[in-house]
Order: structure tokens, then sequence, then C-alpha cells
């Protein structure tokens, strides 16, 4: 690995997506942990770095994360976030010491960080179990946003954003263009759903390695990839 940006501490890459690059790392006045995100621009000069840090300044709310500093130049932008020890749902939905109680009360906390998010009219667009995070403290965030929407901000650079693999399973009817509407804050309901269903069984509904399988899946009965291990109380 041998990104390096100023006085920061790089410790790992979080997440490899196809628009851009996160980083774990420390603050190095602070020693804070943070969150590093690298968009290389593309030769359109598209930057969805830039514009989610500045969407997240615009919407100061507790479940996003919070914003630290943004440095852009010709070839690259980067953006840092404060970022707390935090959990993906994914991740949780493979434990095993997490109570039913506990999954329970985590999804209260998600749908108040999603009346967060509808009472400004924001759309997330590619919500899923890999961008869901829950804090030490208990403390939901959602932390992609380079697709977000508001009735404020219909920027057609968000609306040409390529939906990235990780999230074909997570794709509303409407963004697979099997139900002829414009996807809209329902579509996050959709997501919202599947990452639920993820945490409480183990796993999602059914499994989707391309975005032609995703579109055959939401047309035709869905196959169940559960597992026989489930616990008889979720379905009582």
């Amino acid at each position: 690995m041998d990104f390096k940006y100023k006085n920061y501490r790089i410790r790992r890459v979080h997440r490899q997506l196809e628009h851009l690059t996160e980083y774990l790392g420390v603050q190095p006045d602070t020693g804070h942990s943070v969150l590093i995100k690298v968009n290389e621009k593309d030769v359109e000069g598209r930057d969805f770095v830039h514009y989610e840090y500045d969407f997240i300044k615009k919407y100061p709310l507790d479940c996003l994360l919070t914003p630290v500093e943004l440095d852009s130049n010709n070839q690259r932008t980067v953006a840092v976030y404060f970022f707390p020890k935090a959990s993906t749902i994914k991740q949780l939905a493979k434990k095993r010491n997490i109570t039913l109680e506990e999954k329970y009360d985590l999804c209260l906390k998600i749908l108040h960080g999603m009346a967060q998010l509808n009472a400004r009219h924001i759309m997330l667009r590619i919500l899923n179990s890999n961008n869901l995070m829950v804090t030490a403290d208990g403390e939901v965030k959602f932390c992609d946003l380079t697709a977000a929407l508001s009735e404020e901000n219909e920027s057609l650079l968000a609306w040409g954003f390529r939906i990235p693999e990780s999230h074909y399973p997570y794709m509303s009817p409407e963004q697979t263009g099997r139900i002829k509407k414009t996807s809209d804050y329902r579509s996050d309901f959709y997501s919202l759903g599947i990452c639920l269903f993820e945490l409480f069984t183990g796993d999602i509904p059914y499994i989707c390695t391309n975005i032609l399988d995703g579109l055959l899946k939401n047309r035709r009965v869905l196959k169940f990839n559960i597992k026989l291990t489930i616990n008889a109380k979720i379905w009582t």
C-alpha cells in the first residue's frame, strides 16, 4: 500500500470500490480514527468524492459521517471524515453473540436514521449492508452518499453514477428497470428491507452475481438462500 496523505498515518485499505478507494487512518494531531476517501478522476472529470463531501457538509446529520477536510486537484480528490470504531450490518449479521433483542433495538435506530434522511427528502440510492454501519456506542451511520440526491439537489452527476456491483443484490425493481418508474425514497426502503433480512438471518434473500441475474431475480419468485441453522424464533 503506497498511498500517503499529508501527515495522516494510513493503517489499511477499508474498501476498494469501482469509483473510489477508502482507507482507514489516524489523524496526526489528535489521534482520532479517520476514514479517507480517494477518487481518481476519470476522463470525464467526474468527482464523486467531492460531490459526497459537499452533500454531507450541507446536511450535518447525526446519522452521517462528520467531515474533517477536503483536498482536490486535477488528478484526484481526497476527503477525510472522523470514523469511530464501527461494524457494518454485514459483519453484525455474521456474529453469533448478538441477541434477537439487540437486533430489534438496532432496527429502531436504523429506522430513526432513515427518518432523519426522509425528513430532508434525501435518497441514498445505494444503501446496502456494506455501507450501513453501527458504532461501538450504538450510533447508526450511513457511510456512502456518492449517489445521494435530495429535492434541493437533483445533481446530474449523481444520476449518472454507475451502481457498484456490491449493490446488485440490494437493488429495487425500479433500479433494475423491472418497474417503469424513476427510483426514489422507496428504493432506499426496499434496500433497507434486504439489509434487515440479512441482519436477522445472516444472509441475503438471494444470490446475485451480475446485473442480468439481478434483473431476472426481481421479476420471478425469489429463491431464498437461507441456512437451515436459523433460529426458529425468527419466524414466530
